[in-house]
């Protein structure tokens, strides 16, 4: 049966499983909507130019459905963060990154590759005035990225109210250290049994160390996504082990400059001729690579808040030919309840 987001249960109590505040990685969610309903689109008749609209039709689609699974009815804020830049990481390694910018040397995929990202920011700056003329919350933070934004405010809100429930929307595993007893993270799925909640017990069954631990883990993994060095050679699986064992990276390191390393893993003794003396000389690398993996949480920040137009709202949908989703329901995400 479908939440109907105005009702509270009989006694009017908070609903298990909702949460006060939702967080949307907007970066995420847009990128995401873009690689599932690339290629819908009109020609627009005054300008004989093709307007692109599938990535704007599937992230107003999934915000909404986040929005009616997730927040606790009797009000919920909700916001959405944007990348704000990786200049600040990028002072420390300029690298950070950097595989992504490798291009396709075929002429054919280049032209692709730059009519995709021409489509994706055409629909990005649609989405950003829809931010606006809805009400809806945005914050983006110069210089860090979408992740830290939401660290920042998930921490900021805990902090503020210890008996808040925070979820952050994202399929992003980085957001994962940020996980406690009161924030989540939500992976999105197809319908509300196919997102992906993850307390703490969910991160550590992935991880195989405690949210805490998940930059220390990338740390020594690295993480290539990314472009994070780490140490070669060790994975994911290895580093869970050495961090359950030492506990921090500089423990482990500390262990294996004293050639001290030892353990089992999976039934397998730890691969101490090739792993401690790598990590024994990598100590830089892996304290940066630690640090680059790190999510920030007290940044300064300002949320900001559009004026809700519903005219405005009508005349956007209309104009994006989206029908299947009410106005009503975008001014939703501004009001919060």
């Amino acid at each position: 049966m479908q939440l109907n987001i105005f009702d509270l249960d009989g006694n009017g109590d908070k609903l298990e499983g909702h949460y006060d505040v939702i967080l949307i990685d907007g970066s995420h969610l847009l990128h995401r909507a873009m690689a599932a309903f690339s290629g819908l689109g009109f020609i627009d008749p005054t300008t004989e130019n093709w307007v692109p609209t599938g990535a704007i039709y599937g992230f107003l689609n999934m915000a909404v459905k986040c929005f009616e699974r997730w927040a606790e009815p009797g009000g919920c804020e909700y916001i959405f963060c944007w990348e704000g830049g990786a200049t600040e990481r990028k002072k420390l390694f300029p690298e950070y990154k950097g595989n992504r910018r490798v291009q396709n040397p075929d002429p054919d995929e280049q032209l692709k590759s730059q009519l995709f990202l021409k489509e994706l920011f055409s629909q990005q700056d649609a989405i950003y005035h829809l931010t606006d003329i809805a009400g809806w919350k945005s914050c983006r933070v110069k210089g860090w990225e979408a992740d830290d934004a939401l660290g920042t405010l998930a921490y900021h809100r805990s902090k503020k109210d210890p008996e808040a429930r925070i979820a952050i929307y994202s399929g992003d595993g980085d957001m994962h250290q940020c996980v406690t007893d009161k924030i989540h993270v939500i992976a999105g799925g197809s319908g509300r049994k196919g997102d992906k909640v993850f307390n703490k017990e969910e991160v550590e069954n992935k991880w195989g160390v405690l949210p805490e631990k998940v930059a220390a883990l990338k740390g020594l993994a690295g993480d290539s996504g990314d472009n994070i060095p780490g140490v070669p050679g060790c994975g994911p699986g290895w580093a869970a082990k050495i961090l359950t064992q030492y506990g921090t990276c500089e423990e482990a390191i500390s262990a294996a400059q004293k050639g001290l390393l030892t353990g089992e893993y999976k039934g397998k003794t730890w691969k101490s001729k090739s792993l401690t003396p790598k990590i024994a000389s990598a100590e830089e690398q892996i304290l940066l690579s630690q640090d680059l993996a790190t999510i920030r949480k007290e940044l300064e920040f300002e949320v900001i808040k559009g004026d809700s137009d519903s005219s405005s709202v009508k005349d956007f949908l209309e104009y994006y030919q989206i029908k299947s989703i009410p106005y009503g329901k975008l001014l939703w995400l501004g009001d919060g309840q």
